[in-house]
């Protein structure tokens, strides 16, 4: 690695490094950038300066130019990373999955983290789903299982803090932007990076917030995301789950969605069933990488 600089980024340069960090949009992010002898950029690294995670990290991402990959740039990010989170965090986690196989995993290998926690990605025919939950859903009404009280409505103003909340305490490795994606679709409806507020539904219990299934709309701008299904610890395991989903995905079925993007924990029974069931498609498998700062020093 010959003539390149790391440096710490100022206000000014963070539009010119921003969009390397799209996965820290809406964290409070300190940023790195690697530069050659010329001033070019060759990369970025940044931390989202928040707490986040199951042992508690900072979120972290690295960005290198195709062109300058293998070289030593993203080390030196990483080294630079690190030194700047010695005693102020016990970790760094990779603020997104990395998918197996890919060169992002042997990278982040190589740097000394270790995969935590494990996905399986799929896609899902939005008929197909919604019809299968319909008739968990009426099952359940048959036999008296949704409580009085309970019902799902739109994601706004009114409960999304709320939301939010209830996603960072339940969700394990739920990203620490989830409050900024939500704040971004409140401010801006038709931002696609932003939470899907016309395909989100959040349930309700005597019209307190117990649950809630985000999604975002995908480039094509018919098909979804899930990105996140949750539910209070109180009413976890059954009905909450099938009536949020369920109304969630009568969203996408009458309408232009034709499948779901969605994750599932490689030990989520339930997830994985209803997978299963409705012949979705398994894209990939993705682990979220963790580095335990505490004890080790600067890499």
């Amino acid at each position: 690695m010959n003539d390149v600089s790391i440096e710490r980024a100022g206000d000014a340069q963070m539009p010119e490094i921003l969009p390397l960090l799209a996965p820290l949009a809406g964290t409070q992010i300190v940023a790195f950038v690697a530069r050659d002898g010329n001033g070019a950029m060759l990369g970025a690294g940044g931390i989202g300066w928040q707490s986040w995670g199951d042992p508690p990290g900072f979120p972290a991402w690295i960005h290198v130019m195709p062109d300058h990959r293998r070289a030593g740039v993203g080390r030196a990010l990483a080294r630079a990373l690190i030194e700047r989170t010695q005693g102020e965090a016990p970790a760094l986690w990779a603020i997104r999955p990395l998918v197996e196989g890919e060169p992002a995993p042997a990278f982040a290998k190589a740097m000394g983290m270790e995969p935590r926690y494990r996905q399986l990605r799929f896609r899902g025919d939005a008929q197909r789903l919604y019809a299968h939950l319909v008739s968990i859903l009426d099952r359940l009404r048959r036999h008296d299982r949704i409580p009085d009280g309970a019902t799902c409505v739109r994601l706004d103003g009114n409960n999304a803090a709320a939301v939010a909340a209830l996603v960072r305490r339940e969700v394990r490795g739920a990203s620490p932007a989830i409050g900024g994606w939500i704040a971004q679709a409140l401010k801006d409806p038709t931002r696609r990076s932003a939470i899907d507020l016309d395909r989100s539904r959040v349930l309700e219990i005597n019209g307190v917030v117990a649950g809630a299934v985000l999604t975002r709309r995908l480039a094509d701008g018919d098909n979804s995301e899930i990105i996140c299904t949750v539910v209070s610890p109180e009413v976890r395991g059954g009905w909450a789950n099938v009536l949020v989903l369920t109304e969630t995905t009568r969203t996408g079925a009458e309408s232009t969605c034709d499948w779901y993007l969605f994750d599932c924990a490689h030990d989520n029974r339930d997830t994985l069933g209803l997978a299963r069931r409705t012949g979705a498609e398994h894209l990939s498998t993705e682990e979220n990488y963790y580095y335990a700062i505490a004890g080790r020093g600067a890499a």
